[in-house]
């Protein structure tokens, strides 16, 4: 049965490829179906999971994207027959690259990295937050230091002060669950990863 939480997108191209990419509310971009036509009037379809296969994310993915996959095949075979066929083919994994704002903390001592914010600045649910996550995983795997995927901030006014909320997502060293949180508690931990580093 196919998780009710997943939403596909359809993406028609002028060379006759069909696309289908599949969401899923609280992890983001899960991968992509491609459907390619063929001289032979046949098609070619291609099943590619989102992200890095080393991301510890990957493997939630593929868990997610395999009941489509089987109810495509089931679907298939119902159609033309189960014949062996070359058509289909699970799981490449996809890694995209596009530029997503980021900001690196260094020691107040000395200068090495002692925390990332990643900005996903349009981002208002997990699934969004995830999408950042998922494409800035090679960065923070390089950089491992504690990091945290930052959504669309709201102004709010807290104990007198001017002060920014929004929807969180801490990604590593350990994953925890996403919650809101404001600049200056978000700052204040900050800060003593910044003072803390060299002591």
């Amino acid at each position: 049965m196919i998780n009710k939480d997943i939403q596909s997108e359809q993406k028609n191209y002028p060379d006759g490829k069909i696309e289908y990419i599949f969401r899923h509310e609280d992890v983001g971009e899960i991968g992509t179906c491609m459907i390619v036509p063929t001289p032979l009037g046949q098609s070619q379809i291609n099943f590619h999971v989102s992200g890095d296969d080393s991301d510890p994310m990957a493997e939630r993915r593929k868990e997610l994207l395999q009941p489509i996959v089987n109810a495509m095949e089931e679907k298939m075979n119902i159609q033309y027959g189960t014949a062996k066929s070359e058509s289909m083919k699970p799981y490449e994994m996809q890694s995209t690259t596009s530029v997503v704002e980021s900001k690196m903390f260094p020691c107040n001592k000395c200068k090495a990295p002692t925390a990332l914010f990643i900005f996903g600045e349009k981002s208002e649910t997990v699934g969004e937050l995830e999408d950042y996550a998922r494409k800035m995983y090679a960065q923070v795997k390089e950089m491992n230091v504690p990091t945290w995927v930052l959504g669309r901030e709201k102004e709010v006014i807290i104990d007198g002060e001017y002060a920014g909320e929004s929807l969180v997502l801490k990604i590593h060293p350990k994953r925890l669950k996403a919650k809101k949180m404001n600049s200056i508690d978000l700052n204040a931990k900050i800060d003593k990863l910044m003072d803390s580093h060299c002591k």
